[in-house]
């Protein structure tokens, strides 16, 4: 029986991974420039994932991908992605694929792209977490290539943030409105005025005219005002905004020359003091014209760290040795 296994990695799809062809795959190699390009001066919010692509079942888009076809799906105005939405943060998988390859993801369609996103052997369900720009109108492309004629493979693609424009997270909701306040006693009723004097009676015989009205009474004092009601409880405050972020390179490790296969190498990004750890990747290479080595793991290590490691799957030529990269994405 061949038993399946998944590997979950992160890393940032903005020109990040190097040239890849089938004769055989050069080096893998990040490029930290680009990405800090990418998400300065924006302000990232999280997501609950959200799923927009999945070809098994009409998600996003319907069948599965052929070798070498470009195919785009929309982003923006899909699980709580806004309009203004410049990248997006989310997990890149394949499955039920007929043949190795890899997959590229990015805002700009190419049925023979230049880079990877996601690397594959035959019969093996794969993920990579990826932060990755929108195009202009909010969209992303994916490409399924295989050096076999005929391949198909099916893609999901699961979205669990966005980067805005400006340096500040969204405003909160706005608190509950407060009970009205109850309403105070009415004040008690004024006196009644006093009786008019009676007109004076007149002489027999003829009817005198009729007495003078009396004056009217005098009008009642004004009953005192009711106590005010109690005023409302003050809402909840909204829940903070997300802040910005910033890009933290972490040194380059390398293994020794020559290392046999089996060989680890791991290296670390850590945050400044102060400013939270968001998320981050790594990359690995080799330095040959063949593909010797493998990132095997990216993820948090605690924190304020992020951890990338690479591990030699072929013993590498005299005078080359395995290099892991790796950078965090910190709060500003």
């Amino acid at each position: 029986m061949t038993m399946k296994r998944t590997l979950l990695n992160l890393v940032v799809i903005v020109s990040a991974v190097a040239l890849v062809s089938w004769a055989p795959a050069p080096l893998l190699t990040m490029v930290p420039s680009a990405v800090a390009a990418e998400v300065s001066g924006s302000a990232y919010v999280p997501l609950t994932p959200t799923r927009l692509l999945d070809s098994r079942n009409g998600t996003g888009l319907s069948g599965a991908f052929a070798s070498h076809v470009a195919r785009t799906f929309a982003v923006t105005g899909q699980g709580g992605v806004p309009a203004n939405a410049t990248a997006v943060t989310g997990n890149l998988t394949v499955t039920s694929q007929t043949a190795l390859g890899f997959l590229y993801l990015g805002p700009v369609g190419m049925n023979n792209p230049t880079s990877s996103t996601l690397n594959f052997p035959l019969a093996d369900d794969r993920a990579n977490g990826v932060t990755v720009a929108l195009s202009g109108t909010g969209t992303l492309s994916v490409t399924y290539a295989s050096p076999v004629g005929g391949a198909t493979a099916q893609v999901l693609f699961d979205v669990t943030g966005y980067f805005v424009p400006g340096s500040s997270g969204a405003t909160g909701p706005a608190g509950p409105t407060g009970p009205a306040g109850a309403t105070g006693p009415a004040g008690p009723t004024g006196p009644a005025g006093a009786a008019g004097a009676i007109g004076a009676t007149g002489a027999a015989g003829p009817t005198g005219p009729a007495g003078a009205t009396g004056p009217a009474g005098a009008v009642g004092a004004t009953g005192a005002t009711g106590p005010a009601g109690a005023v409302g409880a003050t809402g909840a405050t909204g829940p903070a905004g997300v802040s910005g972020s910033m890009i933290v390179q972490g040194p380059t490790v390398e293994s020794a020359t020559g290392a046999p296969a089996g060989t680890f190498v791991m290296a670390t990004a850590t945050c400044p003091a102060g400013h939270a750890l968001l998320g981050g990747g790594g990359a690995v290479g080799n330095g040959d014209s063949a593909q010797k080595t493998v990132l095997t793991a990216s993820y948090p290590y605690n924190a304020t760290t992020w951890m990338s490691q690479g591990v030699v799957i072929s013993t590498l030529a005299v005078g080359r040795g395995m290099a892991v990269y790796v950078y965090a994405v910190c709060a500003q």
